[in-house]
């Protein structure tokens, strides 16, 4: 089989009058050996694959095509993370003669990891409990409740859980075995997590101090994935902020280098380093209560 890898460079934007389908459109990696097949359509017929121009990976408009295998099949696209994926939540999108599509990709890639077993020392629980629990829901009254959560968060992405409730009834949350929020008017959950790893989110609705509903579910927190970044010595690299905030600070690895929302520097040697903006203050509601965007830096002789 041939692997596709195009290049292509465009917007989100394009693909929001795309006329392609793409099914499954949401597609969800637990493990880097995990292979699934997307079916391209366009006015009810397949989009062969020799009708592809390109695709791209994407954080918003940063490509990591590094980090994915997409190989033409039969049957249609064959998608699997690479040995290079890092956890995240991810845009594929897909170019074709036919039009454009895009599809939601997250990698919890729990076989990357032994956080999960860190979590049960942290909770003083069995390891099989962590598992008995992720995505549990329980009927105890008259309801059955769920908790649906998205597979990955990065770091302070805003989890949000909006409950029905009821006025006779107090809810409480917990994150990781610690009550978080509690009482009569607590239905609406706004957490923002600080640590990555695993995340075990817990709901309970308590009627006369009966637990009548309760609810689990597990997700995953993660750093931003790092932009890769190549430059030659003695030039200047100049780096842009993310918007939406009013308080910024760079680090260069590990080291308080500079304010604001830009950042200028000139490396006078080869070598890697990492640079580090922490968004903080942000300036209207949003997504994220604060952002970490990280750059790995390569800096080569001429």
């Amino acid at each position: 089989m041939l692997c596709l890898v195009f290049v292509l460079v465009v917007s989100l934007g394009a693909f929001s009058h795309a006329t392609v389908t793409a099914e499954p459109d949401v597609l969800v990696f637990h493990n880097t050996n995990q292979a699934e097949t997307v079916v391209l359509m366009c006015d009810g017929k397949s989009v062969p694959s020799e009708s592809i121009r390109g695709w791209q990976f994407l954080v918003e408009h940063r490509n990591y095509n590094h980090m994915l295998l997409v190989t033409p099949a039969a049957e249609g696209l064959r998608i699997q993370p690479s040995a290079d994926a890092e956890v995240g939540s991810y845009i594929l999108a897909i170019d074709t003669s036919e039009g454009s599509v895009c599809i939601r990709v997250y990698m919890p890639l729990s076989d990357q990891q032994s956080s999960i077993e860190a979590l049960a020392k942290r909770m003083n629980i069995p390891v099989e409990e962590i598992h008995k629990q992720m995505g549990i829901t329980q009927r105890l009254g008259r309801d059955v409740i769920t908790l649906n959560l998205l597979p990955v968060y990065y770091l302070g992405q805003r989890i949000q859980v909006d409950m029905p409730g009821s006025a006779a009834r107090t809810a409480l949350w917990k994150v990781n075995g610690k009550t978080v929020q509690e009482g009569r008017d607590a239905y609406k959950l706004d957490y923002v997590a600080t640590e990555p790893g695993p995340l075990l989110l817990t709901y309970e609705e308590k009627e006369n101090d009966t637990l009548v509903a309760t609810a689990s579910a597990l997700t995953e927190i993660s750093a931003e994935p790092p932009i890769p970044c190549e430059i030659q010595i003695y030039t200047t690299l100049s780096l842009q902020a993310p918007p939406g905030f009013a308080e910024y600070a760079w680090m260069m690895d590990d080291s308080p280098v500079a304010t604001g929302s830009t950042f200028s520097h000139t490396f006078t040697k080869p070598g890697e380093h990492t640079i580090t903006i922490k968004c903080t203050v942000p300036t209207s509601p949003g997504a994220y209560a604060f952002r970490e965007v990280r750059y790995a830096v390569k800096i080569v002789s001429k």
